[in-house]
């Protein structure tokens, strides 16, 4: 089920029903179902002990952006190897600098800019990925991301708290907290 951070804009008691459903469902159907959502969906997840146990019974895994690194290196190699340009490029340094910067190293950008780029130079007969078309086409058809990814970049805390769903969930602040 994604999107699971949707149910913290119920306010008549609508998140505790939807969970307790998705505990009734999970023990009747005997098919385990996986809860998905943006960081702000943690609190919602994890804000009672039975909703934890649930949630850690196979493990849990919470993704944050990317660092850039060799696990970032080869999945922008893998990535690189589905160019659907007439000329083919080699992925260098610059390049993989290039789509950490633009994305802030959120994979699923990556991918959009990746993808978007390669239908940008299709369609305007270049049929080349250069490092010009990656930042372009993430100017033309990121911008309504680019006050987060701005934030993402400033490192700045205080602009990051403006995006509750953006920003890093520290576990030991968090277990601390409790």
């Amino acid at each position: 089920v994604d999107e699971i951070q949707h149910l913290s804009l119920q306010k008549s008691g609508g998140k505790e029903n939807m969970l307790n459903f998705f505990v009734t469902l999970v023990n009747t159907i005997g098919i385990p179902v996986i809860l998905i959502g943006t960081n702000k969906a943690f609190d919602i997840l994890y804000g009672e002990f039975r909703q934890a146990l649930r949630g850690t019974g196979q493990g849990n895994s919470t993704w944050q952006r990317m660092e850039r690194n060799k696990t970032w290196d080869l999945l922008m190699t893998g990535l690189w190897e589905y160019q659907w340009t007439k000329h083919p490029v080699k992925l260098d340094d610059e390049l993989k600098k290039i789509l950490y910067d633009e994305s802030q190293g959120i994979l699923d950008l990556a991918k959009k800019i990746f993808y978007l780029s390669q239908m940008d130079a299709i369609f305007k007969g270049t049929e080349k990925l250069t490092g010009e078309m990656l930042r372009s086409s993430a100017r033309n058809y990121l911008k309504l991301l680019k006050p987060m990814l701005d934030a993402l970049r400033s490192g700045d805390k205080e602009k990051l708290r403006k995006y509750e769903d953006l920003k890093p969930v520290d576990f030991d602040e968090y277990v601390e907290g409790l």
